[in-house]
């Protein structure tokens, strides 16, 4: 599914299934709940799963008609249960898609050298779901004693794959609900410590066991959006962070954070062009919601939401108070808006990356040659000894890394020339 993601301006053409019937976890929030025997959405007769068994012919003719899609993503309830994924990632490695996702919980992933295996098939990035920044607060969002435990152990597991070098990807997605809200702050702290590519925090969809279980799993908006808005002062301007499950008109000064579900042709001043896609369907808005700024980009409150809380809570932002904007005008006042908010943030991203690369400076052996190269959407660009790498921050020490400085991971851009980064660092 594409995102329309100010964090790293990147237009992701995404399709996926399943190769997977189970999950280890019971999470209290499950959006594949809706598949399970004896439950089924409102308004739709009950139906068990349907067959997930996949053999190549399926898959073949299932990605036959998706070459737009720049990403294959294969999920599950949890496919790391899946005792053919490192063939069925070869297969469509072998079908001419470059990019493979995994979105898993990341417990299959601790397992001795599957990380590294599916790697090797070609799997590019890792979406690992965890929920809170320690046991008692995953586990019970997992409904899984020993759930966190695993999740952490797979989460070092792809990490240190990826701190190996090439291409490999790994983000982290937390989902926020009732019970997780006031820990959030603790578990973005850890999960960041890791040294995650990405972290995405995304509140509760009122889907599947999250609105069978609503007044006990689905926050308000506003005190959703309250929390999030704190998270985002504190952590923002330096990490790799974006949220989801909130219109941007509850987050005032971060709306470059959010990463909606529609995503939209913003062509305008900034060059990029976006895919259109059909929004999430079941959702409201408020009456004054269209003459809002934001209303092009905005997909409004779940109906359950709205019928649960309300919708007093929006506060629409209008382009002027006499008439209404037209369409046009905002999607045009929307790309220069975005385009300002990103130069900003991209602003504090060089800010942080240079303060990095100081302390680097004082880790490394006197004298090393040590300069910034640039940015990109993965991490700071810097040469060491005349040896090209990307540098990440990982303070887990319990993450493998070759070429580790303190809190600081050198992964080089070319394998060959590892010795003589490792010679810089003795």
């Amino acid at each position: 599914m594409a995102r329309w993601d100010y964090n790293q301006r990147e237009t992701l053409r995404r399709t996926q299934f399943w190769v997977s019937p189970v999950c280890n976890n019971d999470c209290v929030f499950c959006l594949d709940d809706l598949w399970k025997p004896g439950r089924a959405p409102v308004g739709e007769p009950a139906h068990d799963r349907p067959d997930l068994v996949i053999g190549d012919e399926r898959l073949d003719a299932f990605l036959a008609d998706r070459d737009r899609a720049n990403e294959v993503c294969i999920t599950g309830p949890d496919p790391g249960a899946c005792r053919d994924l490192e063939a069925i990632v070869a297969r469509v490695r072998a079908l001419g898609f470059e990019r493979v996702a995994i979105v898993t919980n990341g417990r299959g992933l601790a397992r001795d050298g599957v990380a590294r295996a599916l790697v090797r098939a070609g799997v590019t990035r890792f979406e690992l779901s965890i929920h809170g920044g320690r046991a008692e607060v995953h586990d019970a969002a997992t409904r899984r004693s020993g759930s966190f435990a695993g999740a952490m152990a797979g989460l070092r597991a792809a990490l240190g794959v990826r701190n190996e070098g090439g291409a490999l990807q790994v983000e982290l997605v937390t989902v926020v609900y009732r019970a997780n809200l006031d820990a959030l702050d603790e578990t973005v702290g850890v999960l960041l410590a890791g040294g995650p590519d990405r972290l995405s925090v995304n509140v509760v969809e009122p889907r599947g066991e999250a609105l069978a279980r609503f007044d006990d799993v689905v926050p308000p908006l506003d005190a959703a959006a309250g929390v999030l808005a704190a998270l985002l002062k504190r952590y923002g301007g330096h990490a790799r962070l974006n949220v989801d499950g909130v219109p941007p008109c509850l987050l005032p000064g971060y709306e470059g954070f959010l990463g909606n579900r529609e995503a939209v042709d913003l062509a305008g001043s900034s060059g990029d062009v976006f895919l259109h896609e059909t929004p999430d369907e079941g959702r409201v808005f408020a009456a004054d919601c269209s003459a809002c700024l934001h209303r092009p980009v905005c997909n409004g409150v779940y109906r359950e939401q709205a019928e649960r809380h309300g919708l007093a809570v929006l506060r629409p932002v209008r382009v002027r108070q006499t008439e209404q904007a037209s369409d046009a005008e905002r999607r045009g006042l929307l790309a220069l808006f975005y385009d300002r908010w990103e130069k900003r943030y991209r602003g504090h991203r060089v800010a942080a990356e240079r303060a990095s690369l100081a302390r680097l400076a004082r880790l490394l052996p006197p004298a090393t040659p040590l300069t910034l190269r640039g940015t990109d959407p993965l991490g700071a660009r810097v040469e060491v000894a005349g040896v090209p790498c990307r540098l990440r921050v990982t303070p887990d020490g319990q993450v493998p890394a070759p070429f580790r400085a303190g809190p600081f991971v050198l992964v080089p851009d070319d394998a060959t020339r590892a010795a003589t980064l490792g010679a810089a660092l003795a």
